[in-house]
């Protein structure tokens, strides 16, 4: 005759709908709470109020520095900006420098360069930034544009000497 094979155990689910109902039934034999997710109160805060006190301070400080501009110098004789003339073919990134240059001195992105641009630089320091394509009529007027300045310049320095 055969031999008759024992059946195997029933095992029990470790997964799945079914094994979240055994825990929950056990769960409610015990008296414990149904749902354990969601009861950690200190999951997303700091363990410690010294960590949370410096958090805080360093998030103030960055703010305040990232918003900091220096102030310009307003004495009655105010120099006159740097003038910076950026030259070059098309294509071979006059605007990237500018972009670059004014995210540097003020952080704050620029789109576009429409024209000349001035930045203050420090607190008796201005910059501003031309961009002249590689053709002598705009270096040409580059060039006077920096003579006007410079010419207007000497004008208001005479009137405030008298």
């Amino acid at each position: 005759m055969e031999s008759v094979k024992p059946k195997k155990a029933h095992r029990q689910p470790q997964a799945g709908r079914g094994a979240e109902k055994k825990i929950a039934r056990d769960r409610k034999k015990k008296g414990a709470p149904l749902k354990v997710k969601g009861r950690n109160l200190k999951a997303f805060t700091y363990s410690s109020h010294v960590a949370a006190q410096r958090a805080r301070k360093r998030n103030a400080d960055r703010a305040y520095k990232s918003m900091h501009a220096p102030l310009v110098n307003r004495t009655t004789v105010e120099p006159p900006p740097f003038l910076v003339a950026i030259v070059g073919p098309a294509g071979v990134g006059k605007s990237n420098l500018i972009k670059s240059l004014v995210k540097h001195y003020t952080k704050h992105s620029l789109h576009a360069t429409p024209g000349p641009i001035t930045v203050v630089a420090s607190k008796t320091k201005r910059l501003t930034f031309l961009e002249c394509p590689n053709d002598l009529n705009c270096m040409i007027d580059v060039v006077s544009t920096i003579i006007q300045c410079c010419s207007l310049l000497s004008f208001c320095l005479s009137c405030v000497r008298l």
